[in-house]
């Protein structure tokens, strides 16, 4: 490994001995010939990688025990839970009144599938029919449409009829943002039909000012 051109600390770390120990090793080895700025960059690159891979294995077995360990805290969830907890991700992440125009409809937007799924729960919970929902998908004019559109419907668990056309967003050339580009699923809007869930809505938002009983 010396005789490659890795240095002390490399071989150290492949063969998990200390750096003193390789250095009693190679101490008699002549020493190679240093390397190029790019075959640096180059190692140190791989060897960046290497440490990633290995540490997102440890960090996503942590990830999922802390997850695992929470559902069980919560337990099954009660359909108040499901109504409080619906309200507050539409306080986040739903339509909202604005001066001089008032939204009589519930309107839903959001990109990941989770919370979409959990949102729909909330809706049936809240005694909304399924049949009562229209959906649209917003994506950019370069990613796969008919894809996305397959996506959200599997998502949902619909029907095709109940999705409007995709709307479509055109690409800035101009925009310093160039990861826009590789999205391939925007945000899919739900909206109700009938104004019944976004009263009940409003009803649970209403009670957030509410003091504590003594």
């Amino acid at each position: 490994m010396r005789a490659q051109g890795l240095d002390y600390n490399e071989i150290a770390a492949r063969l998990r001995v200390s750096k003193s120990s390789v250095s009693l090793w190679v101490r008699n080895l002549p020493v190679p010939e240093r390397l190029s700025y790019e075959e640096c960059r180059k190692r140190a690159a791989a060897g960046v990688q290497r440490y990633w891979e290995s540490e997102r294995r440890v960090r996503g077995s942590q990830r999922a025990r802390e997850v695992a360990a929470a559902a069980a805290e919560f337990g099954s969830l009660t359909d108040r839970d499901i109504l409080i907890a619906g309200a507050i991700a539409y306080w986040c992440e739903g339509a909202k009144n604005k001066p001089g125009r008032k939204y009589e409809r519930v309107t839903f937007m959001n990109s990941d599938p989770g919370l979409i799924a959990f949102f729909l729960r909330f809706l049936y919970t809240a005694g909304i029919s399924r049949d009562d929902l229209v959906f649209r998908v917003y994506i950019h004019e370069n990613a796969d449409v008919r894809a996305a559109q397959q996506f959200w419907l599997e998502v949902t668990g619909t029907q095709s009829s109940q999705f409007r056309r995709p709307t479509l967003k055109h690409h800035n050339p101009k925009s310093p943002d160039e990861r826009r580009r590789e999205l391939p699923r925007m945000p899919a809007d739900r909206r109700l039909r009938q104004p019944r869930a976004l009263q009940e809505d409003r009803g649970l938002g209403g009670r957030r000012h509410e003091k504590p009983s003594a």
